[in-house]
């Protein structure tokens, strides 16, 4: 079963790579559009989110070249209009359970991408399901940070409120995607 982010969200990627490589004209070129971007992150902590997207985003030389076959390809980067992020534990890829657990405050508001800057508008959590069933799906939280309050919103459609509920500062997030 593809990811969420998969379905939702093919049509608006965060970035289009371009791989270019000197043997090849511009029809040549491989190209693709990346919905998700997955960083590695120390354990609870986003101090250095900045740092490490903009390590992802390092235009990179001497890659393989599906039509040469040789290491002379170098990847350009067109950041799109937002950013899908996926924080994940150093090592363990993407699997579950895997979830950064953080107060608001830690949780940064805007980075810089290349010369673009870029607001959180919130993150994403997901629940497993209670049960081992297969058909059983889990259920999905969205916290977004709002400017104008300077404060985290729980929207969850399993509450009986349609009002948004304020997130206090001493609250403990559970989230995957930024």
């Amino acid at each position: 079963m593809a990811p969420f982010h998969f379905w939702l969200l093919t049509k608006y990627p965060s970035y289009t790579e371009t791989l270019i490589c000197a043997c090849s004209r511009k029809k040549n070129n491989f190209t693709r559009d990346v919905v998700l971007i997955t960083i590695e992150v120390e354990s609870n902590d986003l101090s250095t989110l900045q740092q490490m997207i903009m390590n992802f985003f390092e235009e990179t030389e001497n890659l393989y070249c599906r039509r040469c076959k040789e290491q002379s390809a170098r990847r350009q980067i067109n950041v799109r209009n937002h950013l899908l992020l996926e924080a994940v534990p150093p090592g363990t890829g993407n699997t579950e359970n895997n979830d950064l657990i953080l107060r608001p405050d830690q949780i940064p508001k805007q980075i810089r991408v290349m010369n673009s800057l870029f607001t959180l508008r919130g993150v994403i959590s997901f629940i497993s399901p209670c049960v081992e069933d297969m058909t059983a799906i889990g259920h999905f939280t969205a916290y977004c940070w709002r400017a104008h309050t300077d404060r985290f919103e729980l929207y969850d459609d399993l509450q009986s409120s349609t009002k948004p509920i304020y997130v206090k500062t001493t609250t403990m997030i559970k989230f995957r995607y930024l």
